[in-house]
């Protein structure tokens, strides 16, 4: 793309940013709460220009926040003998990133937030990619497991199939993807200054069969929570093995779903 598109683009979403922040909010969500009047880039960029701002309210926030039911769940599907390749997805201050390490695996974190990236490099020591969910570059097979908590829910609908496909030709074969997301009926819209989607539990299914993984394992998060107190749902996903004619192998659903 020309410099000077780029420029334009950029002065645009600033636009949005700032009035965004000055409660004209109404004038972007007129229709479908927003998400109509901009394109998904536009959409992504606000979000992480939020994220950077929130940066440190955002980590002390969340610094109780017990993680450890989702990492065992992650853990108990991937191999026990030898250390292992992880990508954390939307790593945010790295809190995960450190744990990974500590077990012995080699950790590799990815968030679109440039605040996010400097907090969980310095955090967890571990290297620590800027890269936004709908621009990523990740090296084919690279990878044992795939962690993305709390993070693919921010991707527009319509994009989500491209990040998934991106993600799974990122894992090595038998590899395996946590992934953690609100519950919903379908909505999709700001929350705050942050885009969200709240799609239901059977469209997440659908899109990941669709993108070449089987479900292993779920659960409801808050642990122990149900109905309406389950706002989570969290799924742990296998990649499909190759066929011997390319493409990937038809999976039966698993017995969960």
């Amino acid at each position: 793309m020309p410099e000077g598109r780029n420029r334009s683009g950029a002065a645009t979403v600033a636009g949005k940013l700032h009035a965004l922040s000055h409660g004209l909010r109404d004038e972007l969500v007129k229709q479908s709460m927003g998400v109509m009047s901009l394109t998904a880039m536009e959409i992504s960029r606000l979000t992480l220009a939020a994220y950077d701002a929130m940066a440190e309210a955002y980590e002390q926030e969340t610094a109780s926040r017990d993680r450890a039911p989702d990492h065992a769940l992650f853990f108990r599907h991937l191999p026990k003998d030898r250390r292992l390749d992880l990508l954390d997805v939307g790593c945010g201050p790295g809190r995960d990133l450190g744990r990974f390490r500590a077990l012995g695996h080699r950790a590799v974190g990815l968030d679109g937030s440039g605040r996010f990236v400097e907090r969980a490099r310095a955090a967890s020591g571990c290297e620590v990619w800027h890269q936004d969910l709908l621009a990523l570059t990740l090296p084919a097979g690279g990878f044992d497991g795939v962690f993305a908590s709390a993070s693919l829910f921010h991707v527009p609908p319509e994009q989500l199939p491209g990040v998934l496909t991106k993600l799974r030709d990122a894992l090595r074969e038998g590899g395996v993807l946590l992934m953690l997301n609100p519950r919903g009926n379908g909505q999709q819209g700001w929350m705050g200054d942050r885009f969200a989607c709240y799609l239901r539990v059977s469209t997440w299914r659908r899109l990941m069969r669709e993108s070449g993984f089987v479900l292993l394992e779920q659960a409801e998060r808050p642990v122990g929570a149900t109905g309406r107190e389950a706002r989570w749902w969290v799924g742990v996903w296998r990649v499909c093995v190759p066929s011997r004619q390319g493409g990937l192998r038809r999976q039966p659903r698993s017995p969960s779903e």
